[in-house]
């Protein structure tokens, strides 16, 4: 147990299948509920298993507020949108998709943050290649008339402004508190959003969908304290690397659980993205360009 907690690129590969975990239970839950209720139950499921997973660590948050507001406002949004998506876009297009979410870091630290964050000239070359990747992944979808591939492409915009906010606030607090009170925050967003675009509370799940929405916030739950752990015994740049297991457990969900094979478009596509993404990350990483990690 001692050598597996010890081996960051392992607990990054279960964290990535716990996350992909989660997104099949997304999947299942959207049959019947809207993403933006599934935002609110995650939050109310996953808040009390990480406040007892923080026994004894100090949860008040110091210097960054402002930051962590802003940081749970755009991850709600990151989230609301990947949850929107999952009804209709499958997995594996919905894990490559993600993966621009460090070329867009990579490309706005130096204009949101400061110009020591600038990763070279040949990050916009690797990114305009991600991006080229990308557009071949939601052709298919919008060709079909698909438009729910719009909200997944919105989800890593989202992120990636809320791990810019998040490298504000996370030199002075640990992780455990920035990701409890994110959580925290994140019930009266959804609150919010739901009386918003639903005129009422969130709806409770039915019998239907109870196990698929518990499922969302214990797997997300168990992903994000896996990548905790991992992030502090390891390297950044081995720890993202293994990050991308969840494309592996995105295809094979897809082909046991949804029946869906992909397209041809996904092979060069997901190799663009995959490659850039990959590649910025690690030479982020030795010039310190992303900071601390989510």
């Amino acid at each position: 147990m001692n050598r597996l907690l010890g081996s960051g690129p392992l607990l990054m590969v279960l964290a990535s299948l716990a996350f992909t975990t989660m997104v099949a239970c997304a999947r299942f839950a959207r049959q019947e509920m809207a993403g933006v209720e599934l935002v609110f139950w995650r939050a109310v499921i996953s808040l009390p298993l990480l406040v007892l997973a923080a026994r004894g660590v100090h949860l008040a948050i110091g210097p960054g507020r402002g930051a962590l507001l802003l940081r749970s406002a755009l991850g709600f949004c990151a989230m609301t949108c990947f949850y929107v998506a999952a009804l209709e876009v499958d997995l594996l297009t919905l894990s490559l998709v993600m993966r621009l979410q460090p070329i867009l870091v990579t490309l706005a630290a130096p204009v949101v943050l400061d110009s020591t964050e600038y990763a070279g000239r040949g990050a916009i070359v690797a990114a305009l290649f991600g991006f080229a990747g990308s557009a071949l992944l939601a052709a298919p979808k919008l060709q079909a008339g698909s438009w729910m591939i719009l909200f997944a492409l919105g989800a890593p915009v989202f992120s990636a402004g809320a791990h810019l906010a998040l490298r504000r606030v996370a030199p002075h607090n640990s992780g455990t508190a920035i990701v409890t009170w994110f959580h925290l925050i994140m019930i009266p967003l959804a609150l919010g959003g739901t009386a918003l675009g639903h005129g009422g509370a969130p709806t409770l799940p039915t019998a239907a969908i109870l196990w698929p929405v518990l499922g969302v916030g214990l797997f997300a739950t168990v992903g994000q304290l896996l990548m905790t752990r991992a992030y502090r015994v390891e390297r950044a740049s081995l720890v993202a690397s293994a990050s991308y297991a969840g494309v592996l457990f995105a295809l094979v969900y897809d082909l046991l659980l949804f029946g869906e094979h992909p397209t041809w478009w996904a092979l060069p596509g997901g190799a663009m993205v995959i490659g850039s993404s990959l590649w910025l990350v690690i030479r982020a990483q030795r010039k310190r360009a992303i900071g601390m990690p989510n």
